[in-house]
């Protein structure tokens, strides 16, 4: 099985990265669209465990580029140039 690694939303790691990462342990996993939020939800620490706490009410579903997805709000927040 593979790791995942925590993100913490510190300066130095890359979010977009991260989110790779993610996306392909959930693509191996073949995990269903309903559990993708929660799984990775369970892998924010420190500040970007806060920034998920205050936002999870306007975050409705997982996928990139649309509205209320996890992958656009998380990147809008730590991306500067998003």
């Amino acid at each position: 099985m593979v790791k995942i690694n925590y993100y913490y939303g510190k300066a130095r790691e890359d979010v977009e990265k991260w989110l790779a990462e993610i996306n392909q342990i959930i693509k191996t996993n073949n995990m269903i669209v309903e559990r993708k939020i929660t799984v990775v939800a369970a892998y924010l620490r420190d500040i970007a465990a806060n920034w998920y706490k205050v936002n999870k009410n306007n975050i409705i579903q997982y996928a990139d580029e649309v509205e209320g997805s996890f992958i656009k709000w998380i990147k809008v927040r730590f991306i500067s140039d998003v």
